[in-house]
């Protein structure tokens, strides 16, 4: 039995989330989209990730897992309102496409501070595709690690 994690893809409209869902989901292998189509309320994608994961170790080493995805590209158009069902979900991933020069874009901070403590990425299918994919891959480990660490206590505190 694989583990399932459902991940939201939100941000404005034209900032690269169905761009980016469909490099994640490798139904492309780069950005060039010939013109733009705006994503009409939500596109579900349901792909696997193979991880090295360090909960359950067998032996000490790292055992590989396989990780089902379902990737939510939610319009960026206000018109579609997906934020309700965020409830239901374990990670969002906020995509946007800034306004400022990239080399100013690593100074660029979330002024919330709930939000301050998010992990963030800064990068381009342009220019680095691949730390996309790797970025992901670490935000699918950490959530895989978080979810059995979290299984393990409930199992054990129903044994204790």
């Amino acid at each position: 039995m694989s583990t399932k994690l459902t991940l939201f893809m939100v941000g404005p409209a034209k900032s690269g989330k169905s761009a980016i869902c469909n490099y994640l989901a490798e139904l492309s292998d780069n950005s060039s989209a010939s013109e733009y189509h705006p994503t009409q309320g939500v596109r579900i994608l349901e792909f696997e990730r193979s991880i090295l994961a360090d909960a359950g170790r067998a032996n000490g080493k790292p055992k590989a897992v396989t990780v089902a995805v379902e990737l939510w590209d939610c319009s960026g158009d206000p018109r579609h309102n997906f934020f309700s069902s965020l409830k239901e979900t374990q990670i969002a991933i906020f995509a946007h496409k800034p306004a400022c020069p990239p080399q100013m874009i690593p100074k660029l901070r979330l002024a919330n501070k709930s939000l301050a403590r998010a992990a963030q990425a800064y990068t381009s299918l342009d220019f680095e595709p691949e730390t996309i994919r790797t970025e992901f891959d670490n935000l699918i480990h950490n959530a895989y690690t978080a979810y059995t660490e979290s299984r393990e206590r409930e199992e054990q505190s129903i044994v204790a």
